[in-house]
């Protein structure tokens, strides 16, 4: 109640304040503002008009945090979302896999239980689960001046000539320092994509803009987010969540790759027109993994 007797002096006192200026400046139009009333009836219409005012103010600074929560609700949602616990998670296929399985944003999964509690995920977004392994990782000079960036991958059951992918999806693991320098030279400096089949015997060679960033399209978000929101707000704050998700990268393509053998295993050959020594040294066989999404 002080807040409102605040108020309603400050409306009180604006009414006789404001009306004697106005007078003053206006004395023909009003002269009877200038002077002191003596009229108890007009006294308690005053006092009433700040009431009034002096409640409707007190209205205005009370919902102010109300009236804000609603536009922000309005124009960034997003923000005002809470944000839940985030990972990445990697599907290790079994022996004899023989297909390719999607596995679907939304799909529940359950965690190991510690001391008798299982907390419940739901992937992000949408992950193939290939029949490969990854074998190794090599790192071989092309040239004096190029490089290049070679993935040994392994079919866990039937082979080439029957597992025929049109694309094919990498996470950029390991540390978020080394794995963004890799992505930056996969991105920047990336000459033409060579894929053989373990004999050699067939092979087929894609152009460099057959590799693109996996994350930025509105499907692969880590939140549904309304129709209505800027899509360049979601991917900042994404990035701020979990930076690690920008790492995917998709390879296209594939398709052309029509004469492929029987072979089991096949490569992957990045050539570089540079690959600087300190990002070289720390690719390892988890620089490249397959088959990941972040649940939350």
């Amino acid at each position: 109640m002080s807040d409102f007797n605040k108020h309603y002096q400050q409306e009180l006192h604006n009414i006789k304040s404001l009306a004697r200026e106005f007078a003053e400046l206006h004395p023909a139009v009003a002269s009877m503002l200038s002077g002191q009333s003596t009229d108890p009836d007009v006294e308690r219409l005053l006092e009433g008009t700040a009431f009034l005012t002096g409640l409707l103010k007190q209205k205005l600074e009370d919902s102010l945090p109300e009236i804000i929560h609603l536009l922000t609700e309005l124009v960034f949602p997003h923000f005002l979302r809470s944000v839940p616990s985030l990972t990445l998670i990697q599907f290790i296929p079994k022996n004899g896999l023989q297909e390719t399985i999607r596995i679907p944003g939304g799909t529940s999964l359950r965690s190991a239980e510690i001391q008798g509690t299982s907390c419940l995920f739901r992937t992000c977004f949408s992950c193939d689960v290939n029949p490969l392994r990854m074998v190794k990782i090599e790192k071989d000079d092309v040239s004096s001046r190029n490089q290049s960036i070679t993935l040994h991958l392994e079919l866990t059951g039937g082979s080439l000539a029957t597992w025929r992918p049109d694309s094919l999806s990498f996470f950029l693991g390991g540390s978020y320092s080394v794995a963004s320098n890799l992505f930056m030279v996969l991105c920047l400096h990336l000459h033409r994509i060579i894929v053989r089949s373990g004999d050699e015997k067939y092979s087929c060679t894609l152009d460099s803009a057959m590799l693109k960033p996996a994350s930025l399209k509105r499907e692969n978000s880590l939140q549904p987010y309304p129709g209505r929101s800027f899509g360049g707000y979601r991917l900042l704050q994404e990035y701020f969540i979990l930076p690690n998700k920008f790492l995917y990268l998709e390879l296209f393509g594939l398709e052309q790759w029509r004469q492929r053998g029987d072979s089991r295993h096949f490569s992957i050959t990045f050539e570089l027109d540079r690959l600087p020594e300190a990002i070289a040294t720390t690719i390892g066989n988890d620089s490249f993994l397959l088959a990941t999404t972040p649940p939350n």
